[in-house]
């Protein structure tokens, strides 16, 4: 009967134990996407066929022509999206490759959730190597190289290292510019997952 009654008391803490803390290792390990609002159009200028906000247009001509000096050709695979173009990117191409929600979710943030829309996310290709755009062998490319060296001077740092706090796929092509504060500004919410 002793027995039987310790046996019931260990079972009864376990279960305790596994529901209180058995939530917290599932959520620790989905991926954590942030609201971010959307930049009106009239903040946006082209570079080619990309939009990126006014306040870093300078900044990524400039980082692109000092690239091109070192024989690295950097090119814009996608920059500013609004809220319909995120809608595609997340829907559409879940159900082209076929892929569940929390699969999507690593590699893609739901609409409003996405740093695209602030205009300064920029997702960088090699134009070399065009065919390693959105693939983790871009880290073998000439550009990320010279990301990895220089992209600090211009204001730019890598939103989604290997690692990350925020659970999500390493992405080696996608950088962010903070050179000014209002830039800043719009990924303090980011920074408890950078930088602490």
């Amino acid at each position: 009967m002793l027995i039987v009654q310790s046996a019931n008391s260990l079972i009864g803490v376990c279960l305790f134990f596994a529901i209180m803390y058995f939530p917290i290792v599932i959520f620790a390990q989905s991926p954590i996407h942030l609201p971010y609002t959307i930049e009106p159009a009239d903040s946006l200028c082209y570079i080619d066929k990309a939009r990126v906000h006014k306040q870093c247009c300078e900044i990524v001509k400039k980082m692109i022509a000092d690239a091109k000096k070192e024989n690295v050709y950097i090119g814009i695979r996608s920059a500013y999206r609004d809220s319909a173009e995120q809608a595609y990117q997340f829907y559409y191409l879940s159900d082209l490759y076929k892929q569940t929600m929390e699969q999507r979710l690593k590699h893609t943030a739901p609409p409003k959730f996405s740093e695209h829309h602030t205009g300064f996310a920029i997702d960088f290709m090699d134009l070399q190597y065009p065919k390693l755009s959105y693939s983790i062998s871009f880290e073998q490319t000439p550009t990320f190289k010279w990301l990895q060296k220089n992209a600090c001077k211009y204001g730019f740092v890598m939103s989604f290292p290997k690692n990350n706090k925020q659970n999500l796929q390493y992405e080696p092509w996608h950088w962010r510019y903070e050179g000014n504060e209002y830039a800043r500004s719009k990924f303090e919410q980011s920074y408890k997952y950078r930088y602490q």
